[in-house]
């Protein structure tokens, strides 16, 4: 398992932004330009501290053409936690969405409930299988608390 950078967006404060602004950050992985083998993590996104990832979706804009499934999360920590399994040989969107574990109390599974990130982060996805062909673009939208 190696890892793949392709990190865009600084570290610290998202440049020209006020404090509280909500920001749309994004990032494409294209298999046909970088074939890339199962279990392989690609750094997708930096994320400065205090910030809150609100959501995180994505968007299969070329299917893969044979098994392909990705995670998206947070690289140290819950690397599946906004996205665990989506089908990359499907054109379509996915969205993480509010997941509860029934029990007593219900608790919140993942980061669906978003994450305020502390200190620099990065968001990455990882490919469950070999890709040669998908095309991914990743969005995670973003609650910049720096002043």
């Amino acid at each position: 398992m190696g890892t793949t950078d392709k990190t865009i967006g600084g570290t610290t404060k998202m440049s020209g932004r006020a404090s509280g602004a909500l920001i749309r950050l994004s990032n494409v992985i294209d298999f046909k330009d970088e074939n890339l083998s199962s279990g392989e993590i690609i750094s997708m996104l930096n994320i400065p501290a205090n910030t809150v990832i609100m959501a995180v979706g994505a968007y299969v804009e070329r299917a893969e053409g044979g098994t392909l499934t990705f995670d998206v999360g947070i690289t140290g920590g819950d690397t599946d936690g906004f996205i665990d399994g989506a089908d990359g040989n499907s054109v379509a969107a996915v969205y993480e969405v509010l997941t509860l574990q029934e029990a007593t109390p219900n608790t919140v599974t993942g980061l669906s409930a978003g994450l305020l990130v502390t200190s620099a982060s990065v968001l990455a996805m990882i490919i469950n299988n070999d890709a040669d062909y998908a095309k991914i673009h990743v969005h995670a939208y973003c609650l910049d608390l720096n002043p």
